[in-house]
């Protein structure tokens, strides 16, 4: 191949990348991944995010008064009032440690499981990713909920 061919190629991918990062995701999609954190440790940061498992307003907008959680058989079932839309929402929350990922799965109205779940993970070198995922085969799905509501939930976490 020419060296002007993968030159040409080159530059091509660069200039799609710098059209790609001008213009930022207004959705989060298939997932988000937070700036690399460096004033706490893994540990810290897993704390503060189990936090908020029992303490979801610290992290979303929801009203602290209407939050009801409750510790169950390898999961908490956590119900609150998001103050966007006015919603109670029950959701299943498994912290699993050894993954470093919190598991949330909103349930309908009787009580059930759906079958996506949300999914915060905590990676190394230090940072936090968030997705939604098929609570089934654990492929990613498409998520339409606001790119910005996920960087402020990574910023009231950190």
């Amino acid at each position: 191949m020419p060296k002007s061919v993968s030159l040409n190629a080159a530059d091509a991918f660069v200039r799609d990348a710098k059209r790609m990062d001008s213009v930022p995701p207004t959705v989060i999609g298939y997932g988000i991944t937070s700036d690399p954190i460096r004033d706490a440790s893994y540990d810290d940061l897993l704390a503060a995010a189990q936090l908020t498992v029992k303490e979801p307003w610290r992290a979303i907008n929801v009203e602290q008064s209407g939050c009801d959680v409750q510790e169950c058989n390898g999961y908490v079932l956590r119900k609150m009032t998001l103050r966007a839309t006015g919603e109670r929402v029950t959701e299943r929350v498994i912290v699993n440690e050894e993954m470093g990922e919190i598991r949330y799965n909103k349930c309908n109205a009787s009580g059930t499981p759906s079958d996506v779940e949300r999914v915060l993970a905590i990676h190394t070198p230090l940072r936090m990713e968030f997705y939604e995922r098929s609570a089934r085969s654990g492929l990613r799905v498409h998520w339409k909920a606001p790119y910005q509501m996920a960087q402020d939930t990574f910023s009231n976490i950190v």
